[in-house]
């Protein structure tokens, strides 16, 4: 291989990488765009200058007669990204507060529905705390019914002539999960 052509193939790789870092900053500033509604850096300018900055090469390189065509190729996506992109420090200021009130709004909607389920789960506990206490009465009714103890899920229970008595002595599932926990 001669030198000229090494340096042709050395000057092909190297414009190649630089428009690699051109594109890579440029879809950097976009996800940035897309994520905050304006640019955080520079005061929100979006230049040349700064898409060198942010692509890790000096400002000078797309003035080089090699990048030409990566120039034009960068200016036409500036001239596109300020259509719709807030570039100037009075627009991004304007973003940022659009983009605060639109938090706001969010915060506001969270917050909501966050007030709505606590009272929901309010009404909730309250009733449970009701059926709870219905549940004792209840057992202390037949308690005294029976004048002795009875089981929580009432198994093994017969009701004979107005009294209930245990029909046998079989364990009862509370009985088995005792001895379980109790390994």
């Amino acid at each position: 291989m001669n030198p000229g052509e090494q340096l042709r193939r050395y000057q092909a790789d190297n414009r190649r990488r630089t428009i690699e870092k051109i594109e890579t900053a440029m879809r950097a500033i976009e996800a940035e765009l897309r994520e905050h509604g304006y640019y955080q850096h520079n005061d929100g300018r979006i230049t040349r200058k700064e898409l060198c900055r942010r692509a890790g090469l000096g400002e000078s390189t797309l003035k080089n007669r090699t990048h030409s065509d990566t120039a034009a190729a960068a200016d036409r996506w500036l001239k596109q990204l300020k259509k719709y992109a807030p570039t100037l420090k009075p627009q991004v200021e304007n973003a940022k507060q659009a983009r605060i009130a639109d938090l706001m709004v969010q915060l506001n909607r969270i917050s909501h529905h966050y007030n709505r389920f606590k009272i929901e789960y309010d009404l909730i506990q309250r009733r449970n705390a009701e059926l709870e206490e219905e549940n004792i009465a209840l057992r202390k009714e037949m308690a005294a019914a029976t004048s002795g103890p009875v089981s929580s899920a009432g198994a093994g229970l017969k009701a004979e002539s107005g009294s209930i008595r245990r029909t046998s002595t079989s364990p009862t599932p509370s009985d088995h999960r005792r001895r379980w926990r109790n390994r």
